[in-house]
């Protein structure tokens, strides 16, 4: 850190680099860094992290204050009680068993086998479906409740 910038040296050159063009710190095993600079970075919300030579990460430093973490989790918490986040859990349960339907149709026509078992199958898709459609269940819990049990009956049908 210098004149509360970040301070790069590599072999023969140097430059700094403000704090506001930095969105987090990339190191490898062998790069170092100052305390000074950690607490530069982490006083502005830029994570660092440290990299093997393949690229994966296998450590993360980030500013132990209660920060956006926490405000997307209440966030979360709060999406997933609302009526929006009652509509968006239904669509993805809705989609998903739309998929599991549709894998069952392809195998169906790959085998020739259209025949009363799988027209069953369907049948107790689409009851599912509809019953996700018509819940009118406004309390998150129940709704969760009724939806992992369809989701689970129609995971049963596919297997």
């Amino acid at each position: 850190m210098k004149d509360s910038q970040f301070y790069i040296r590599h072999k023969d050159s140097r430059q700094t680099v403000p704090v506001t063009k930095v969105r987090s710190i990339a190191m490898t095993k062998t790069t170092s860094i100052t305390g000074a600079a950690i607490k530069l970075a982490l006083d502005n919300e830029i994570d660092i992290s440290f990299i093997e030579k393949d690229g994966m990460p296998y450590a993360r430093v980030w500013n132990s204050k209660f920060g956006s973490i926490t405000t997307i989790r209440r966030n979360q918490l709060e999406f997933s009680a609302s009526k929006d986040g009652n509509e968006w859990i239904k669509n993805i349960i809705e989609e998903k068993i739309k998929n599991q339907l549709a894998l069952i149709g392809h195998i169906a026509k790959e085998r020739n086998n259209e025949g009363l078992h799988v027209q069953n199958i369907r049948e107790k898709f689409s009851k599912y479906l509809l019953r996700i459609n018509e819940s009118e269940t406004t309390d998150a819990l129940d709704l969760a409740n009724q939806l992992r049990g369809w989701e689970a009956n129609a995971s049963k049908l596919l297997f």
